[in-house]
């Protein structure tokens, strides 16, 4: 099961709330969740408001929720992509 959280551009940067992915997983029933969301510049490597954002989310999930954060993978408009859980940033 798919939940799309948010759409939007370069142009238009929304900020990221780690309630928004719980919410989706809650709704879900899910014991474990996959983030993922692209960088328009190409550019995959994570800025601090990505690290910041992952260990929130990951922090979110154990402590209240019971929900598994597997991945948050960033994904690069040149094909290429990061993840968090690969570069043991988990």
């Amino acid at each position: 099961m798919f939940f799309t959280l948010t759409l939007g551009d370069s142009y238009f940067p929304f900020l990221a709330y780690s309630c928004f992915p719980i919410t989706g997983a809650l709704l879900a029933n899910a014991h474990a969740i996959i983030i993922a969301h692209n960088h328009p510049s190409g550019d995959v490597d994570p800025s601090n408001a990505d690290k910041t954002f992952t260990t929130m989310l990951v922090d979110a999930g154990k402590r209240l929720l019971d929900v598994k954060v597997i991945d948050h993978v960033i994904i690069g408009s040149k094909g290429g992509f990061f993840s968090f859980s690969e570069s043991c940033l988990m």
